[in-house]
């Protein structure tokens, strides 16, 4: 409708009220039919006024709405995203809807060795600090490499590299992440050690593969995350891992830009593998930073120790109770003789009087000593640290 017929009318009676006026008549007549009609063109104004106003109310109502839920948005998601991810977020129309689809990353893991069982020796209150300020660190090292914090699962982190973007550098920038990350628990622990509390140990696993990433969930509860083979093949080279420990797939090595300072590679067979697969330990970028140099060396026993242990399965403790011996022993470290031999990366809970020691078998047979396995201790509780000095002394 144009504004010509809107206002016919009133148009009409200007036209009279001039011709009116051209004749010199009786302009009595004339002008009431002009008032009323400007009386009317007045409310209609007024209503359109009236109108108007509701629309701009309306239309700041939706703005603040909208300002509401970005601020809702950042406030929740930005605590574990990266900034890219939640300005896509707000970005993107449909961000929060759900769906995705598939991309090839990077995918860090992390876990602290023996948390379990420390956390059920202390004080609830102790535990949460302890793991708060855990994570305040490593937060702010993922931030810093552009990662997205997926998952934080008690004290383990799932990390993905390669969103909102894939970037050709997404698994360069995993690793040097998950360098940062154990060089950062020497920090960690100094602060552990100034308000009483045990040392903590991390163990990180990193893998490249194709995944498929976005909103996971239902309507009513949506996160933005990853699902996948490879995500599950991700935490399988985690759980080899020991303290001060980086394992990587040989896909993430690959897709690495710079060269590795690699100490070992080994050959495993995950569960959910149909084979083998190789995973390398890394001690830093070579030319750039790398993890600590705290190799412990260890002292023979003049009197070796008789214990007992157990194969740990998952989660599962074997029943079988076999015979071993300690023969020599580090700080966290101890060399065994066994009944029966456990392949590398296997789980095992030793047992000496009143203690219970969890530890992993990481090699086996050093050259010209005898059939001996070296266990790493993933569990070190104050009793068990008393233990191991005592073995210490000469």
């Amino acid at each position: 409708m144009n504004s010509s017929s809107l206002f016919g009318k009133e148009e009409n009676i200007l036209k009279n009220a001039k011709a009116s006026l051209e004749s010199k008549g009786d302009l009595t007549a004339d002008f009431k039919t002009l008032l009323k009609g400007y009386e009317k063109l007045f409310k209609q104004t007024r209503r359109l006024v009236r109108l108007s106003d509701r629309q701009q109310l309306r239309l700041n109502s939706l703005n603040e709405s909208l300002e509401l839920r970005n601020r809702f948005i950042t406030g929740v998601f930005g605590r574990y995203l990266s900034d890219d991810i939640v300005e896509e977020l707000l970005q993107t129309p449909g961000g929060l809807q759900l769906g995705g689809e598939k991309r090839r990353m990077t995918i860090l893991m992390s876990d602290l060795r023996g948390f379990t069982a420390l956390a059920e020796k202390l004080p609830a209150d102790q535990v949460l600090q302890i793991l708060n300020h855990y994570l305040e660190e490593m937060t702010e090292i993922i931030f810093k490499h552009q990662g997205t914090i997926d998952e934080i699962l008690g004290d383990g982190l799932l990390v993905i590299f390669g969103v909102p973007t894939t970037r050709e550098d997404d698994a360069t920038r995993a690793i040097a992440c998950a360098i940062d990350m154990q060089i950062a628990m020497e920090r960690v622990n100094r602060w552990n050690q100034k308000h009483g509390f045990p040392e903590l140990k991390l163990g990180v696993g990193l893998h490249t593969g194709d995944v498929i990433v976005g909103n996971i969930g239902s309507t009513k509860r949506t996160k933005y995350g990853v699902v996948g083979r490879e995500v599950n093949l991700t935490a399988r080279i985690e759980s080899y891992t020991v303290g001060d420990q980086i394992l990587i797939s040989k896909a993430a090595r690959d897709a690495c830009l710079v060269p590795l300072a690699i100490r070992s590679q080994s050959e495993v067979f995950p569960k959910g593998c149909s084979g083998s697969i190789q995973i390398l330990d890394v001690e830093g970028i070579q030319g750039g930073p790398g993890l600590p140099a705290n190799r412990e060396v260890l002292t023979e026993l003049s009197v070796p120790v008789p214990v007992q242990y157990r194969v740990l399965t998952g989660k599962d403790v074997n029943s079988e109770e076999q015979e071993g011996v300690i023969v020599a022993c580090a700080k966290s470290q101890v060399a065994i003789v066994q009944s029966e031999k456990s392949p590398p990366f296997t789980n095992v809970k030793i047992s000496y009087r009143e203690h219970e020691i969890y530890g992993k078998v990481i090699k086996q047979k050093e050259e010209n000593q005898d059939d001996r396995s070296l266990v790493v201790l993933t569990s070190l509780p104050a009793d068990v640290q008393a233990f191991m000095r005592a073995l210490n002394k000469p």
